[in-house]
């Protein structure tokens, strides 16, 4: 989902709003979207979990890019996404 919606995120440090992806978990699918004005990104999959989410955030560019990062290592270790208030934590063995 991250590599179908990071090429719409806005790198225009003035519409701070615009640099990251939405990501919605509603119910029974779960929707990133992202734009930066000119190009719109969708994509939409049934994924099941509870994210600790009331609505959508928006996820930053930079952390989105790192939680890439982890997803792409090789590594037996399932991961764990979450959100508390204001912060989303990644989780997987020896790493928070």
């Amino acid at each position: 989902m991250i590599e179908k919606t990071q090429f719409a995120i806005s790198t225009d440090e003035t519409r701070y709003n615009l640099n990251g992806v939405y990501f919605d978990p509603g119910e029974g699918v779960t929707r990133m979207v992202a734009t930066d004005g000119h190009r719109l990104s969708l994509i939409e999959k049934p994924l099941t979990g509870n994210f600790g989410l009331k609505r959508g955030v928006i996820i930053p560019r930079k952390g989105l890019m790192e939680l890439r990062r982890l997803l792409l290592e090789e590594t037996a270790a399932p991961g764990e996404l979450g959100f508390s208030e204001n912060s989303g934590v990644f989780k997987r063995q020896g790493l928070v």
